[in-house]
């Protein structure tokens, strides 16, 4: 504390100034504290908990951090955990960087029998993976890429079953990547008629080390990006339809806090022609990604039903919808090196990248647009690198 005491007057606010002993925040991690306020002339002039006025927590994070120096990458081995218990790993995203990959496995000759969830900077549950066994002796990962890699701290938690028998023992690894792509997006192509579609980009890579790989994509169905309203009312209902081509429904549906906390509850189901609920799911955070897997053909409804605070006062509320539908037979992409030849993609010099669709795409449904990606994979152990989203609107060239 900046100072020893402070008058607080009738309801007015005050400010008190707090530091913090920066040599006792060197190691990463998360450090709480708590700040106690006594009455000045309580009883006894003493600090005891009958004179205290009111309690403060104060939470620190001290993450991981990644440049140059580590080569953006972190490695922890024979990390040891016991049955029950979880351990906290903070990561702060070095500026630049498109993608993130995690990979965890059983240290070697050590039993193990741990998971892992990862949380974005604003505490929602991005990902979450199976065990990672001694008995099998797998590696699970989490990969972070593109626009969902947002700026800020990630947590990162290892998991140790409650039921295991003794201390988990696990390897760790950290590696982040750094692509600048232009454009960002890839909107449109070009074809002659009889011709594939192809086009091309640009790919810089901002960290300081030497890639080298290879990258693939595919056309993977039809997007719809719309707002969702209501005046007032407690339902929204969507209706969508889907043909014989389709092999899996995504929507993603994103709400603003300040309509999230409108609510005590949000339903958000699916239901065929006839009523019945083929999906059931709820938004516990302001955003939910809903999955519906091998529909059958026919018409649907997506229903998000919300539940008031206060029913007597139904207010306006909207959300962002993005409807994705992946069909059963994607379109391929291939992509190279503009000339041919292995990539070697060298710290800060761009290279020029082509790629061809391996057939024409079909005309999506009226009101919607094509979508896929191009993804950048080391040849080493096929690690993701970095993705270039495809949002494609073709244009004839005679």
């Amino acid at each position: 504390m900046n100072k020893k005491s402070t008058y607080i007057r009738a309801d007015e606010s005050a400010t008190i100034p707090v530091s913090y002993d920066a040599s006792k925040l060197s190691k990463p991690g998360l450090y709480v504290g708590k700040v106690v306020a006594y009455l000045k002339n309580g009883r006894g002039n003493k600090r005891i908990k009958s004179n205290t006025e009111f309690e403060l927590w104060n939470t620190i994070v001290v993450p991981y951090t990644f440049s140059d120096y580590n080569q953006y990458k972190l490695r922890f081995q024979r990390e040891a955990l016991e049955p029950g218990m979880i351990k906290r790993y903070f990561l702060e995203v070095p500026p630049g960087a498109s993608g993130c990959l995690i990979r965890m496995r059983p240290s070697q000759n050590k039993w193990s029998r741990v998971r892992m969830q990862i949380f974005d900077p604003m505490g929602r549950k991005y990902a979450s993976t199976g065990y990672a066994s001694s008995k099998i002796s797998n590696t699970v990962t989490i990969s972070v890429l593109g626009e969902d890699l947002a700026a800020g701290i990630w947590e990162l938690v290892t998991i140790s079953d409650f039921r295991n028998p003794k201390t988990s023992f696990y390897d760790l690894n950290l590696n982040f990547s750094g692509f600048a792509l232009q454009p960002e997006l890839i909107k449109n192509f070009a074809y002659k008629m009889g011709g594939q579609p192809k086009g091309t980009f640009t790919v810089t890579n901002r960290f300081n080390r030497l890639f080298q790989g290879f990258a693939t994509g595919q056309i993977l169905g039809f997007k719809k990006v719309s707002d969702k309203k209501s005046t007032g009312k407690d339902r929204i209902r969507i209706p969508f339809k889907i043909d014989k081509s389709i092999k899996m429904v995504q929507f993603k549906i994103r709400m603003s806090p300040e309509d999230f906390n409108k609510f005590t509850d949000i339903a958000t189901n699916i239901y065929d022609s006839g009523g019945r609920a083929v999906v059931q799911n709820g938004l516990s955070y302001d955003r939910l990604t809903l999955y519906f897997m091998n529909p059958k053909p026919g018409t649907y409804t997506l229903e998000v039903w919300a539940a008031y605070t206060n029913p007597a006062k139904k207010s306006p509320w909207k959300f962002k919808l993005t409807e994705n539908y992946f069909v059963k037979n994607p379109i391929s992409v291939s992509c190279k090196k503009a000339g041919g030849g292995s990539l070697f993609l060298y710290p800060d010099m761009p290279q020029k990248m082509e790629f061809t669709l391996n057939r024409s795409p079909e005309l999506p449904p009226e009101g919607t647009y094509l979508f896929g990606k191009i993804l950048f994979q080391d040849s080493k152990n096929r690690r993701p690198a970095a993705v270039l989203p495809i949002r494609l609107e073709a244009k004839l060239v005679e």
